[in-house]
């Protein structure tokens, strides 16, 4: 068993994958959608949350990965991209610089992340099948 936690933004296939891994690994992980980096990213977006609130949701994820050594999966997608799933989707439009920023900060906090275990998936660049088999496989080699 392994908990996975699936981040990235709104639409970016976060939750298609995590139901898709579930399936594929026979329901054996935790699965998140969504958890401290969320709340980090969109903290520092909508600066929803003072400097103290986020150390504390940075010094949690640190002692969340000491505890637990969680996958990181991080469904990242292009702004194109995203802007059309969202409209898609009936989302109302959100301003380019609110999603630029979002997925730098998504991209940012990635690099930067607490976590050890962690991949990357594109949505843009592969079908949803392409990424599980991606994951999947990273999840074997990494023993999980």
């Amino acid at each position: 068993m392994a908990i996975l936690i699936f981040e990235g933004a709104d639409k970016s296939g976060k939750t298609s994958l995590r139901e898709m891994i579930r399936r594929a690994r026979n329901h054996e992980d935790v699965t998140l959608d969504r958890f401290f980096g969320s709340m980090i990213v969109y903290g520092k977006v909508f600066n929803k949350y003072t400097p103290e609130q986020m150390f504390d949701f940075e010094m949690k994820e640190k002692l969340f990965e000491a505890n637990f050594k969680p996958v990181l999966i991080y469904c990242s997608t292009s702004m194109s991209v995203l802007k059309m799933r969202l409209l898609r989707h009936g989302h109302e439009e959100i301003p380019d610089k609110v999603l630029s920023d979002t997925l730098a900060e998504f991209n940012g906090y990635f690099k930067k992340t607490a976590y050890t275990l962690k991949i990357k998936i594109d949505t843009d660049e592969q079908t949803l099948e392409q990424s599980v088999n991606a994951i999947v496989k990273y999840l074997k080699d990494v023993g999980v």
